[in-house]
C-alpha cells in the first residue's frame, strides 16, 4: 500500500508539513515533534472479484516531549482519519477507521519523547493500477 494518499490527506487537512513533522515509514530521532505514518509488513488483501479493490492496515505514530500535547495529536489523528466514503486525489477510500483508541507506546523514546500510537483498517480503491 502506498501510504503518499494518506500522507497528502493528513497534509491537506492538517498544519503538518511533509518531511518537516510528517512522515513516511520512518521519522528521524531528532523530530521532536512529528506524526509517522507506517504499514503493516503483511501487506494488502487483494479483493479478486473488483479490479483495484484492496484492503489494508496501517498505523499512526505521534510523537511530542510533552504527554498531553501528544496525546491531543494523536486524538487530533484519531478523528481525523476516521474516514467513510471519501474521493481522494489517489484513492477511493471505503472506510479508514481506527482499531484502537491512541496508546502510549513504551516510556519515553530514545529522544526522551512520548510517544501514542493508532491502529487503522483502510479499504480503499486505487484510481491507477500502480497505487496497489
Amino acid at each position: 500500500m502506498r501510504l503518499e494518499p494518506i500522507v497528502n490527506y493528513i497534509a491537506d487537512n492538517t498544519q503538518l508539513t511533509k518531511a518537516v513533522d510528517l512522515f513516511i515509514h520512518s521519522m528521524p530521532a531528532d523530530v521532536k515533534a512529528g506524526v509517522l505514518v507506517v504499514t503493516e509488513t503483511t501487506g494488502n488483501y487483494v479483493d479478486h472479484e473488483v479490479k483495484g479493490a484492496y484492503k489494508g492496515r496501517y498505523q499512526i505514530i505521534v510523537r511530542d516531549s510533552d504527554h498531553l500535547a501528544s496525546e491531543a495529536r494523536a486524538y487530533e489523528m484519531f478523528e481525523l482519519l476516521n474516514i467513510i466514503n471519501e474521493d481522494t486525489t489517489d484513492y477511493l477510500i471505503v472506510y479508514s477507521r481506527p482499531r484502537n483508541t491512541p496508546i502510549p507506546i513504551g516510556g519515553r523514546s530514545k529522544g526522551d519523547m512520548i510517544e501514542f500510537s493508532i491502529n487503522f483498517d483502510f479499504r480503499y480503491h486505487a484510481k491507477n493500477d500502480f497505487l496497489w
